[in-house]
């Protein structure tokens, strides 16, 4: 491949790819822009519209359907339905897994900062209040940023050592 071919190649890869990064911006803007009710009201009335539009194209056509359909149209289904369940299963781990790693990192923190508030005993007294003095505003900024939640978990176990 020559040279000329090459660039070419390459600058139509670059312009495909601006094309991609424009459009997943403008899918990221939407849908952080809009809130989770919204999207859950046309999720639901996208189902409903899909659901009603089997129907009607379905009735007509369910009289004139052999046995031998119905029994592959339902084992096709079970199957959906199977691999539906798994994926469900697996989301679940998942979700499982980031909430007990949160929780994790959640207790070393506040076991750091215990630490760190006993450990702060050995210094001399105008180093210990300052170093105290930084935890409790570190304690104070979490409690503001990191959520209620971890924050009372945080607070809770480095004043009960």
């Amino acid at each position: 491949m020559d040279g000329t071919r090459t660039f070419y190649v390459a600058s139509w890869m670059r312009s495909r790819w601006s094309c991609c990064k424009t459009w997943r911006k403008a899918i990221d803007e939407f849908r952080y822009g809009c809130g989770s009710a919204a999207i859950a009201t046309v999720l639901a009335a996208a189902m409903l519209a899909a659901l009603e539009l089997g129907y009607r194209l379905g009735t007509p056509r369910a009289r004139t359907v052999s046995e031998a359909l119905r029994s592959h149209i339902n084992s096709v289904q079970a199957s959906l339905l199977g691999l539906l369940t798994l994926i469900i299963g697996f989301t679940f781990s998942v979700a499982l897994q980031h909430f007990d790693a949160r929780s994790i990192a959640v207790v070393s923190e506040a076991n750091a900062i215990g630490t760190t508030w006993l450990r702060s005993e050995m210094l001399n007294p105008d180093s210990r209040v300052a170093v105290r003095d930084l935890l409790r505003r570190y304690v104070d900024t979490r409690m503001e940023k990191g959520g209620r939640h971890s924050a009372e978990l945080n607070m809770r176990d480095s004043t009960s050592r």
